[in-house]
């Protein structure tokens, strides 16, 4: 029925695809980037290396002691490691990207950056 009506005047629907196209831009542009989400949460990663090392070995004198500190980061979402036989390893921590009046991202990736820092000398003194 309503279909008829487009079909049969090919020119009012061309118009009102344009109108629509031109509201949808327009819209486009008065939404508030704050609207947005974040795709990707804030994430910091540590890698490292240990020559000659398994992955064992990896994880009992780097893996452990840099997971022990990290983990009590505000507002982590998850963290993920990953030790290769190789001697090197990898250490990915996300944080939630909504912001609190004592957290905002920024705080919490440089509280995790602070922690490794932390905790290299013990790291270093096992290795």
């Amino acid at each position: 029925m309503i279909s008829a009506v487009f079909v049969d005047r090919p020119r009012l629907a061309i118009v009102i695809a344009i109108l629509m196209t031109l509201a949808g831009a327009l819209s486009l542009l008065r939404i508030p980037v704050a609207q947005f989400p974040d795709i990707v949460p804030p994430q910091v990663t540590i890698s490292t290396s240990y020559a000659g090392a398994s992955a064992a070995v990896v994880e009992a004198t780097v893996a452990q002691p840099l997971e022990a500190q990290v983990i009590g980061v505000d507002k982590m979402i998850y963290m993920k490691s990953n030790s290769g036989n190789d001697g090197s390893y990898s250490l990915t921590s996300a944080s939630s990207s909504a912001p609190t009046p004592i957290s905002t991202p920024s705080t919490s990736t440089t509280a995790c950056s602070r922690r490794c820092r932390s905790c290299r000398p013990r790291c270093s003194a096992t290795a």
